[in-house]
């Protein structure tokens, strides 16, 4: 009975279907075009209205097929054959995992062919973008379909729990006290996919308690209830889910719990005031800012140490907290040194600053910290460069139209590095530029990296010549011919926190200079 069914629904919806799969390819077919470079700006616009289309083009085909034997209406010709419940549900999740996430497995598999990887690195990303798909676009359309009768009552549903999605967004705004913070992932937090595939695993258990209860039970009333709140949950987990939580499942997956162990961080006033490159103090003196200098030692060469928050309490002389809350995080990059300093931006409201700032205070700061460590270097010709490495993926490099700096760009089946430094390298002289550093923290394991995107990328400008002629670099036009850029992908080590106490500090005395 599951093939009949499965057959008739594709006899009445196939041409839904091939207009659905024919939709999934054409964002591939655009990045494809667009290459590494992204030269046509009125493709690349398109990209994201198109994203959003293939998404609600994959819903609405999941509907659809559901809805043609509706569960909630008692007037289905399944009901009066009869059919066996566990054969109409068989045959729906048969074509909704079969033919609808099989559009989206090979529009992925296709844009990591065309692009120039193999078959298996393709597929695999393709596959790891399937299974995230299935989770949150999928399961969900799956789910709200079962609960109505008809495409109006889907579209109802869906608006409702896009405004109930949105409250839960609007409060977590509030509560962390105005700031915009919408989907945790967006804070570039690396622990963010704690929370992520916390909710995910919501969504699988959840599209099995509401597909149970609808299917054998057919309680339509307690099923609304339910998806409308494992919808809030599938929010609110992602939004709310506590960091201590997120950290400690982060730390007892290190790969070397160990690394840590000769590190201290210390307040060291011998450093000095924090300098400002800008030279020029822009503060509108509604946040008045202060820099302590941080010790940091014991930090081996070709590291970084990665705050991936910072929390600060204030007490004042008499022992009253009189401030706590999150400050920036920050990243310090280890040079083998036995003793280096950093930073530590203290921004405080104005009257609060204007208040203290001439008081002695004790400053407790609790941080949680990722030690990463470089992983694999690759040395790529700083012009019209091409190299094609496992680890780092599809690399090119070329001159911008200014003639003043390379640009590096790379992509990656899958997700690509989240850490990564470059800089420009004469190869017959050893000198070379600044270094660049780009780091978007994702902590997750590489086997759970659930991508949003089965093809990912990443780039750098790298400066060589300064058109205004003020600055003048080891590395400029003439030696590029020779010169190569240096790529360090860094990968997590380490996850640990410190504890940093300044007895007492007057915060005027470390304003930047």
């Amino acid at each position: 009975m599951v093939w009949h069914i499965f057959r008739k629904d594709w006899k009445l919806q196939w041409k839904l279907f091939l207009a659905v799969a024919a939709i999934q390819f054409l964002p591939a077919i655009i990045r494809v075009k667009l290459g590494l470079f992204g030269e046509d700006p009125t493709l690349e616009y398109l990209l994201a209205p198109l994203g959003y289309i293939v998404i609600v083009a994959s819903a609405l085909l999941t509907v659809v097929i559901v809805q043609q034997d509706s569960i909630p209406s008692s007037r289905e010709d399944w009901l009066t054959r009869p059919v066996r419940r566990s054969d109409l549900l068989l045959a729906k999740l048969l074509f909704a995992v079969v033919l609808v996430q099989s559009a989206v497995l090979s529009a992925d598999t296709f844009l990591g062919i065309a692009t120039g990887f193999s078959v298996g690195p393709a597929f695999s990303a393709a596959l790891a973008h399937n299974l995230y798909w299935l989770a949150v676009v999928t399961l969900p359309a799956f789910m709200l379909a079962s609960i109505t009768r008809n495409m109006t009552e889907a579209i109802v549903g869906g608006v409702l729990g896009f405004c109930g999605a949105s409250a839960i967004l609007i409060l977590s705004i509030v509560v962390r006290g105005g700031q915009a913070a919408y989907i945790r992932e967006t804070i570039k937090i690396g622990e963010a996919w704690v929370a992520l595939y916390a909710s995910h695993l919501l969504v699988l258990l959840g599209a099995c308690a509401v597909l149970g209860l609808q299917y054998f039970r057919r309680k339509t009333t307690a099923t609304r209830w339910l998806a409308g709140t494992l919808l809030l949950l599938f929010v609110a987990v992602q939004q709310f889910l506590p960091w201590k939580v997120m950290f400690a499942v982060e730390r007892r997956m290190s790969p070397n719990p160990s690394a840590d162990r000769s590190l201290t961080l210390a307040f060291d006033p011998s450093v000095g005031r924090f300098q400002d490159p800008s030279g020029v103090r822009a503060d509108d003196g509604t946040k008045p800012e202060a820099y302590l200098p941080v010790q940091v030692e014991g930090l081996p060469k070709d590291t970084v140490l990665q705050v991936d928050k910072s929390e600060v309490r204030i007490t004042d002389s008499s022992g009253h907290i009189v401030y706590r809350g999150e400050e920036d995080t920050w990243e310090f990059r280890g040079t083998g040194a036995a003793k280096s300093a950093a930073y530590q931006k203290l921004a405080l409201p104005g009257s609060l600053y204007e208040r203290f700032k001439d008081r002695p205070l004790r400053l407790e700061f609790d941080y949680s910290i990722t030690l990463l460590r470089v992983s694999s270097t690759y040395a790529v010709p700083a012009l019209h460069g091409d190299l094609r490495k496992p680890g780092l993926g599809i690399c090119a490099t070329e001159t911008n139209e200014t003639g003043t700096a390379v640009e590096l760009r790379c992509r990656q089946a899958g997700n690509s590095p989240t850490c990564r430094s470059a800089f420009l390298l004469d190869t017959a002289t050893s000198r070379q530029n600044p270094e660049m550093y780009r780091c978007e923290p994702d902590y997750s394991p590489s086997l759970e990296r659930a991508n949003r995107t089965p093809l990912s990328s990443y780039g750098v400008n790298l400066p060589f010549r300064d058109p205004a002629g003020l600055t003048h670099y080891p590395v400029e036009g003439p030696q590029l011919q020779k010169s190569s850029v240096m790529v360090s992908l860094f990968e997590q080590e380490d996850h640990f926190s410190r504890h940093l106490i300044i007895p007492s500090v007057r915060l005027t005395e470390w304003e930047a200079q």
